[in-house]
């Protein structure tokens, strides 16, 4: 484990973006749902400076950690289509829409819920697919 001990931005290793995706109870549901994009969206972009002939050996050392029920070359085969949509601008849209839900915690145990404009979510949700 290497500790961090000074503010701005780093270059974090995995148990430290493993961590920083983990973090609870300092902000929201939805921060730490945008801190997890945020370590996927910088995966996509470093492994899309990698050569492609180096796919397999990092699908190899990675497999070793993961279970998945896909074949080896179709992996393989997804990480070519990855690449090259990677140099693309990733949309995303947080769900549902901050404006149009409500949240916090209820009852003697605290549980935390999600109250959201079904209508409302599902027309921007709609929109955001087919008009990107």
């Amino acid at each position: 484990i290497e500790y961090i001990t000074s503010s701005g931005n780093h270059n974090l290793n995995g148990y430290q973006a493993l961590a920083y995706a983990r973090i609870r109870k300092l902000d929201t549901i939805y921060k730490r749902d945008e801190r997890q994009r945020m370590i996927l969206i910088n995966i996509a972009h470093k492994l899309s400076d990698i050569s492609i002939s180096k796919y397999p050996q990092i699908a190899k050392s990675i497999l070793r950690y993961v279970k998945v029920n896909i074949a080896f070359e179709n992996i393989i085969d997804l990480a070519f289509t990855a690449h090259e949509l990677a140099s693309y601008d990733i949309s995303q849209l947080e769900f549902p829409i901050s404006e149009y839900r409500e949240d916090g915690r209820i009852g003697e145990n605290g549980t935390y819920i999600v109250k959201w404009n079904k209508n409302k979510n599902i027309e921007l949700l709609h929109q955001f697919i087919y008009s990107n």
